[in-house]
């Protein structure tokens, strides 16, 4: 039986999860290479694909906590 408090988790962690799944789908996946190059020529890091791969990240977190409330081993 599972307690109550694991499955406020998971509801949480599918809230959570399906929010961030949402923000990532709206970002798209078209890089904004004109924010890569300073004037002296070194790169910076494209911040959007940055923030897709934290929200990617995350959301393989929550994923990997659901698993594990779900086969009871949280």
């Amino acid at each position: 039986m599972t307690m109550p408090a694991t499955d406020d988790r998971k509801t949480q962690y599918l809230a959570e999860r399906d929010r961030l799944m949402a923000e990532l789908a709206a970002l798209g996946q078209v890089a904004h290479t004109e924010k890569r190059q300073f004037e002296d020529g070194y790169a910076l890091r494209d911040m959007d694909e940055s923030t897709r791969e934290g929200l990617r990240l995350r959301i393989g977190e929550l994923t990997a906590l659901i698993e594990k409330i779900e086969t009871g081993t949280a």
